[in-house]
C-alpha cells in the first residue's frame, strides 16, 4: 500500500460558490474527520463512476486530515491538510502527469454535527482562476450550474481546486512497522550495549572468580562437616553397643552362683557347737 505524505487541499478564505472557506470550517474538518464515521473518497473531476473499471471510480481514500497555520503572501492563514491512501490508478495518472489540481467538497453542516465536515476530493486538469470563474457563474446561473448533479448533497460547496505536488511512499502494516521500528532501536543501542559487555565481562569474571572461590571453600567445609559427622556416629553406635553389652554382663552376674564359694553354715544359736577343737 502506498500512502501520499500530508499536503495542502484547502486554505481558508479561498472563494468556491460565490461563498468563502471559514477558518473554523478549516478546523472542523481536521478535529471531526474521521473515516469510521465517514471515509471521503478521491475522483475525477467530482464525478463518481458506477462501474469499478471506469475512468471515473475512487482514485484514493483519506486516510486523516490536520490543520495549522501557513504563511501565505505575507498573511497567516489557517490551512486543511490531507493524507491519502494511494490506489494504483491514481499513482499512474499522478506519473505521467496529469490531474495536477486538487478541489474538495465540503459539507458545511455534517449530519446532526453542525460543523464542516470533508466528504470528497476531486483531481482536476482546471486550475483555481478558471475553476473560480465557472463556479462564480454556477452560483449565478442556478440553471446551468454543472456542479449540481455532482454534489453528494445541494448545500455542499466545491473548493477552486488548487495545484498539489503528491509525494508518495511505502506504507507497511502496524506489525511490520513496529518491527522495522525496534529493528532501529535495537541498531542505535547496539554500540553502547558493546560497549556495556565488554564492561561487564571483566565484572563479571571477578565476580565468577569469588563465587568459584566461595563454593571451593564451601565444599571443603562441607566435606570435613561430613566426615565429623561420620565419625561422631560410629563413636554413637560404639558408644551404645558397649553400653549394651555393659547391661548385658551385669545382669549375668546377678542371676548367676560362683561355684569356688561354699554355702554359709545353718545358724542354730549355739556357736560353740560349730567349733571342733
Amino acid at each position: 500500500m502506498k500512502k501520499s505524505k500530508f499536503y495542502r487541499v484547502a486554505v481558508a478564505g479561498a472563494t468556491t460558490d460565490g461563498r468563502i472557506i471559514e477558518a473554523s470550517w478549516i478546523q472542523q474538518m481536521a478535529k471531526n474527520y474521521d473515516p469510521n464515521t465517514y471515509t471521503a473518497l478521491a475522483n475525477i473531476e467530482h464525478i463518481r463512476g458506477i462501474s469499478p473499471s471506469s475512468e471515473f471510480g475512487n482514485y484514493a481514500k483519506v486516510l486523516g486530515l490536520k490543520a495549522q497555520e501557513d504563511d501565505i503572501n505575507g498573511q497567516k492563514k489557517w490551512c486543511l491538510y490531507a493524507q491519502l491512501e494511494a490506489f494504483d490508478n491514481l499513482i499512474e495518472l499522478h506519473g505521467k502527469k496529469q490531474k495536477l489540481f486538487n478541489s474538495i467538497e465540503v459539507n458545511p453542516s455534517f449530519a446532526d454535527t453542525n460543523e464542516a465536515y470533508l466528504v470528497g476530493i476531486a483531481f482536476t486538469d482546471t486550475p483555481a482562476s478558471l475553476g473560480t470563474q465557472i463556479m462564480e457563474f454556477a452560483s449565478k446561473n442556478p440553471e446551468a450550474n454543472p456542479f449540481t448533479s455532482k454534489k453528494q448533497h445541494k448545500d455542499n460547496l466545491f473548493t477552486a481546486a488548487e495545484e498539489v505536488d503528491l509525494q508518495f511512499e511505502d506504507s507497511t502494516d502496524p506489525e511490520t512497522e513496529a518491527k522495522g521500528l525496534f529493528s532501529k532501536v535495537l541498531g542505535w543501542l547496539k554500540p553502547q550495549q558493546e560497549e556495556q559487555d565488554n564492561k561487564n565481562k571483566g565484572q563479571f569474571k571477578e565476580v565468577s572468580d569469588s563465587l568459584e572461590a566461595i563454593a571451593k571453600t564451601f565444599g571443603e567445609s562441607q566435606t570435613k562437616v561430613q566426615k565429623v559427622e561420620n565419625e561422631f556416629s560410629e563413636l554413637k553406635t560404639k558408644h551404645s553397643k558397649l553400653e549394651q553389652d555393659f547391661t548385658d554382663l551385669k545382669a549375668k552376674l546377678e542371676v548367676e552362683e560362683n561355684p569356688g564359694t561354699p554355702p554359709a553354715p545353718e545358724n542354730t544359736g549355739n556357736f560353740s557347737e560349730q567349733i571342733e577343737c
